[in-house]
């Protein structure tokens, strides 16, 4: 176990406790984990395009030229669509609803109870 210091100290009580619970926010209200999984995103579905463009074209300028924009317009709209999912909602709501939504599609085994039911005068579901 770690043993308490003044400077484990002086750090702890410097920052709070939300702080190190989740990452900061750092560009637009995503996070730096958010931003590369939308690059990610962006970069397997313009690279192949990419690719197919400088193919028929034969150069590597006017592929990369007709890209570039598409993925950067692609990255802003995903970082708009992302910062809107999670407005007014607490910490962590779209990746519990995709984490549902998965389960519901049967991507992603059952982890989560999502069922609501009453229980009857016979204590049983009903």
């Amino acid at each position: 176990m770690l043993e308490e210091t003044a400077v484990t100290r002086s750090v702890t009580s410097f920052l709070p406790a939300d702080f190190m619970d989740h990452e900061p926010e750092i560009f637009m209200g995503c996070s730096s984990g958010e931003i590369l999984v939308l690059i990610g995103a962006c970069c397997l579905w313009w690279l192949p395009v990419g690719v197919l463009v400088i193919a028929v074209t034969g150069n590597l300028f006017s592929g990369l030229s007709a890209t570039l924009p598409c993925f950067l317009a692609c990255l802003g709209g995903g970082v708009l669509a992302l910062r809107r999912a999670k407005q007014g909602r607490p910490v962590g709501h779209y990746r519990l609803w995709l984490l549902l939504f998965a389960q519901r599609t049967g991507l992603r085994p059952e982890v989560l109870v999502d069922k609501s039911a009453r229980w009857g005068p016979g204590r049983r579901m009903g």
